[in-house]
């Protein structure tokens, strides 16, 4: 893997994060969403990684990869509004949650399309 790639990669992923959660989060500060989204993005990473590891033995495991990387995600997502913002109800967690995980599917694709054709893929 290169590392143009790795970096263009987790940009855009963090870009779109932040703005998710700059405008859908109930918390406004934006040092607050900054770490927020760091967060995110780490832990999405370490996740990412780890599911990738398991599935990778050379051939193309993209779609596999999406559909087994639902339940991190989902995870990931309800733990970072449990347990980085004020109590909240319980649909409005569910609600950001599942609107977060919709939020990384879609940047998987500009993302992996952007590296693919920018600096020669991680896909």
């Amino acid at each position: 893997m290169e590392v143009l790639a790795i970096l263009f990669f987790a940009s855009i992923k963090f870009a779109g994060y932040f703005g998710f959660l700059f405008f859908f989060a109930p918390e406004t500060t934006k040092w607050k969403i900054l770490k927020n989204a760091s967060i995110r993005l780490i832990a999405g990473v370490v996740v990412g990684m780890a599911f990738y590891s398991a599935f990778s033995d050379g051939r193309n495991i993209f779609p596999v990869y999406l559909s087994a990387i639902l339940f991190g995600r989902l995870v990931l997502w309800f733990a970072l509004f449990k347990f980085f913002y004020e109590p909240m109800s319980g649909r409005k967690i569910v609600l950001l949650t599942v609107g977060g995980t919709a939020v990384s599917y879609l940047l998987d694709l500009p993302a992996a399309f952007g590296v693919i054709n920018i600096v020669g893929g991680i896909c």
